[in-house]
């Protein structure tokens, strides 16, 4: 089991925005103005959720995003590699 990771705060951020708020705008815009990640947005999303950098009401947020739009090609490729980065395959 993996030692648990400090949780990021949800006021400590320039503007009082997380970095990650970002990622599930471009997800949550609705049906005709949102769109999928590109694949440098989905790497470094991916690797902020791998590396303990979102709040929980985020990640619940953006998984929702993504089941209800479908994960695109980018996105999975970006997913799969900050994976790999991290397991250093």
């Amino acid at each position: 089991m993996l030692p648990a990771r400090p949780r990021p705060q949800p006021n400590m951020y320039k503007d009082n925005e997380h970095p990650f708020a970002q990622y599930v705008r471009i997800l949550g815009k609705g049906k005709r103005s949102s769109r999928s990640l590109t694949y440098d947005e989905a790497y470094t999303a991916f690797g902020m959720i791998l590396d303990g950098k979102v709040l929980d009401m985020q990640l619940g947020a953006f998984l929702m995003l993504l089941r209800v739009q479908e994960e695109s090609v980018e996105e999975l490729a970006g997913f799969v590699q900050a994976t790999k980065d991290r397991l250093h395959l």
